[in-house]
């Protein structure tokens, strides 16, 4: 089934082994702009997933309902975020299908290679196909009944800063909640995303306080970043309430110290 959607933001993403961050903002006159945060394996150094953003313009909603961002064989010279010298060539393919009214069904995948300076292939990593759902992100939405022991739900939406959520509460009655994000004063990439897992419920509202502290090495002169996450959320039958405040305070080598904040960052989503 096709749907031609309305204006509006369409968000979520997909949780698993890797978590995955999506939206598609369908502007007036069938425009349309895609983000995504796709977590891929290439961080050679670590192990640890490292993310391609990706943010596109100028796309067009089809008569078919779909929309298609694709760009193949960019070259991109972030291989040291990698672990690796050189330069990364990337192939992004990303379509999203409106299925129903306000929901959208569809798959996104990067492929990257790393060559050094001479130009030899030196590594190759694939998100593979990743499936990801959406839904229109409501203008007020009360989450509903209190679920039932022991049953579990998705849900797809979006913060203040206009980036994609998803969450799911667990047939355990734990939560998990994963959010792209923006902070203006931190060095390097400023959207970056988050997952807290595990988290339980007090009063029916869920709560957790993460703390971050990482060396910004893509930077030359090395500042060291620290964020305090701050998530709560309620969650019901038909969607996701809360908040995520992220404060971050970058210090640099020579002492000075620079503060910023998303604020409160209330979060929306509707249960699919």
């Amino acid at each position: 089934m096709t749907s031609l959607p309305k204006v509006g933001l369409f968000a979520g993403g997909v949780l698993g082994e890797r978590f995955h961050l999506l939206s598609v903002d369908v502007r007036p006159r069938r425009h349309a702009v895609i983000f995504a945060a796709l977590t891929n394996s290439c961080d050679f150094a670590s192990g640890d997933g490292v993310v391609d953003v990706v943010r596109s313009s100028g796309l067009r909603v089809t008569s078919r309902g779909t929309v298609v961002y694709k760009r193949a064989r960019q070259t991109i010279a972030d291989a040291d975020s990698f672990g690796l010298s050189g330069r990364r060539i990337v192939t992004t393919v990303i379509s999203a299908k409106f299925v129903a009214a306000g929901r959208v069904r569809a798959t996104a995948r990067v492929r990257s290679r790393f060559v050094d300076r001479r130009g030899q292939t030196v590594g190759n990593c694939d998100t593979g196909t990743v499936a990801w759902r959406a839904l229109r992100v409501p203008g007020r939405i009360v989450p509903g009944a209190e679920l039932p022991s022991g049953s579990s739900k998705t849900y797809y939406g979006a913060s203040a800063q206009r980036l994609p959520l998803v969450a799911r509460r667990a047939a355990d009655g734990t939560l998990e909640l994963a959010l792209a994000w923006r902070l203006r004063c931190i060095p390097g990439a400023k959207t970056r995303q988050t997952r807290v897992q595990g988290l339980a419920a007090t009063n029916g509202v869920f709560r957790a306080t993460k703390r971050i502290t990482e060396p910004a090495a893509s930077v030359r002169d090395k500042p060291v970043a620290t964020f305090r996450h701050s998530v709560a959320a309620a969650v019901g039958e038909r969607g996701l309430t809360g908040r995520w405040r992220i404060d971050a305070t970058v210090r640099r080598p020579d002492g000075t110290r620079t503060k910023c904040s998303t604020g409160a960052n209330r979060l929306r989503a509707a249960a699919w």
